[in-house]
């Protein structure tokens, strides 16, 4: 079990951890945004943290929510960034969350209300894992979908 601390959006005073995918066929890099479950029903962009090595992980009778998916193919922040935004969060008495709040422009976060759509030149390099396969079937439709279905 990989697990990885997220930044989230949110005024919380720590990270929280999340289960990577097994099998996933991804190259996740700290300062990526993930798509991570939050509560029951809603859905928010994280930033990757923190990789825990094996001899961190927690109590492993928890059950760690998974992933959903990686936003990106590079890493958006770079240690450097990451590093500037701890200062902040140490120097301003505010948490991380606040920082990615209001460092990120609205278009790099989004949640459970954001609709997307199948872009229509997509095409699929190669066969493709069966959850993005199910989610491109879903879009198929042509209609805009919720991250949350």
């Amino acid at each position: 079990m990989i697990l990885v601390d997220v930044i989230l959006p949110l005024a919380v005073g720590s990270t929280y951890t999340y289960r990577w995918p097994a099998g996933s066929p991804m190259n996740p890099q700290l300062g990526m945004r993930v798509l991570v479950p939050f509560g029951k029903k809603k859905i928010h962009t994280g930033i990757l943290y923190r990789w825990h090595t094996e001899s961190e992980e927690a109590d492993r009778t928890f059950e760690y929510k998974e992933i959903y998916c990686l936003l990106d193919s590079y890493p958006i922040l770079t240690p450097t960034q990451l590093k500037l935004w701890e200062w902040i969060a140490d120097y301003y008495m505010c948490t991380l969350g606040e920082v990615m709040k209001a460092a990120l422009p609205t278009a790099l976060k989004p949640e459970s209300e954001t609709r997307v759509f199948l872009e229509p030149d997509f095409i699929a390099a190669g066969p493709l894992p069966r959850t993005q396969q199910q989610l491109l079937d879903m879009l198929t439709d042509g209609k805009p979908h919720s991250i949350e279905e």
